[in-house]
């Protein structure tokens, strides 16, 4: 997934000087997107437990 031979470019790092920058910046493209997935992942877990807490203490009329 990280060497985008779908994109048209050599897959041989050693030849294509071009390769190498647009591999690099997929690689960083795709771990920002992996990082944020997590993050908004771990956020709406922490969200989903505030609001538990907050709808359990409203039911039981604390």
């Amino acid at each position: 997934m990280l060497t985008p031979a779908w994109a048209g470019v050599s897959t041989d790092i050693n030849s294509s000087p071009t390769y190498d920058k647009y591999d690099s910046a997929w690689t960083v493209m795709m771990m920002v997107a992996i990082a944020d997935r997590a993050l908004i992942v771990t956020l709406n877990a922490e969200h989903l437990g505030y609001r538990t807490q907050i709808f359990s203490a409203f039911c039981s009329g604390k």
